[in-house]
């Protein structure tokens, strides 16, 4: 635990806050060199991603308001002011995804070609704020006996509610380490997916879907383990609620796409049979159209006119 990371005279930099800064201006970078590369216009991502970083702080902190009893008497207040510090991610994911959908109709801009353009940029944030989390020594865990617990200084908020000198879950780095680990099987994935020359176009945004299934099912585990206050409902946090409707809701996206992509298909292969038969000569068109059990056309001659008819011949004609 280390809150302040460095102090240079009278300033103090705190480590949640310098590594929550670098981690966006990262998500940021990637985000938008990957759109550029992809054909998208970077003045109008930028103007989106603006318009979700400020969403995501608050509905991060809207849902971290939330879950304590001692702000919950005058919510507007402690939203806005910062002093009793803590946001909750959920929070910000979600309002984040909301503001997403609606600025990025506004302007004009592909959403899930921005989506896919912005998980590198995810993995990073969330883990480096994460690791802010376990050096401000918020976000902790219930008490454990693994060999891998922690324990927090004395003037900790951990101390306080569990007893100095506790070992306990470090939630924190649990998440951390999920973002490298999803930030891996991505990276392998991806290297997958190129060299066998799949487009991405073909499942638009499906990739980004999955990830907030994987990060909402994690996150609805790691809250078993959480040990901070939290506010309860019906024997589940409301962090394992959110998560519970944001993957039913992150299925039925991928059950829809799914839909379209098979009509697209569907449309698809029938416009190239249209596309074959209209390019074909016209006893091939009116054989083609006959079905399997067409017989070939012949000219009044009796010559073959380049049609076979499914290999059937003529009996007065030579083999």
């Amino acid at each position: 635990m280390r809150p302040v990371l460095f102090q240079v005279g009278d300033l103090a930099i705190p480590s949640y806050l310098l590594l929550l800064v670098l981690g966006t201006s990262v998500f940021v970078y990637l985000t938008l060199r990957a759109a550029a590369r992809r054909g998208v216009d970077v003045r109008r991502a930028a103007l989106l991603l603006g318009a979700v970083w400020v969403a995501a702080v608050i509905g991060a902190r809207l849902l971290f308001v939330s879950g304590q009893p001692a702000l919950r008497a005058d919510p507007l207040r402690w939203i806005f002011d910062p002093s009793p510090g803590g946001y909750a991610i959920q929070g910000g994911v979600v309002l984040a995804l909301s503001v997403a959908v609606v600025v990025a109709r506004w302007l004009r801009l592909p959403l899930a070609t921005l989506a896919h353009s912005a998980i590198p940029g995810l993995f990073v944030a969330g883990a480096a704020g994460r690791l802010g989390c376990f050096l401000a020594g918020c976000c902790y865990g219930r008490p454990t006996e693994m060999p891998w617990g922690v324990t927090f200084p004395q003037t900790s908020e951990a101390a306080r509610s569990w007893g100095a000198g506790v070992a306990l879950h470090p939630t924190q780095l649990y998440e951390a380490g999920f973002f490298v680990v999803l930030a891996a099987l991505y990276a392998w994935t991806t290297r997958r997916v190129r060299q066998r020359s799949v487009s991405e176009t073909n499942t638009p945004g499906a990739v980004f879907v999955w990830l907030l299934i994987a990060f909402f099912a994690f996150r609805f585990v790691v809250e078993s383990f959480r040990g901070d206050p939290r506010a309860v409902l019906w024997g589940l946090t409301s962090p394992q609620w959110i998560s519970l409707i944001a993957v039913a809701i992150a299925l039925l996206v991928l059950r829809v796409q799914k839909k379209e992509l098979i009509n697209r298909d569907t449309r698809d292969a029938k416009l190239q049979r249209h596309r074959l038969v209209a390019s074909a000569p016209v006893d091939r068109r009116l054989s083609a159209g006959l079905g399997y059990f067409a017989l070939p056309i012949r000219r009044a001659s009796g010559r073959d006119n380049g049609v076979r008819g499914f290999g059937i011949r003529d009996a007065a004609e030579p083999g």
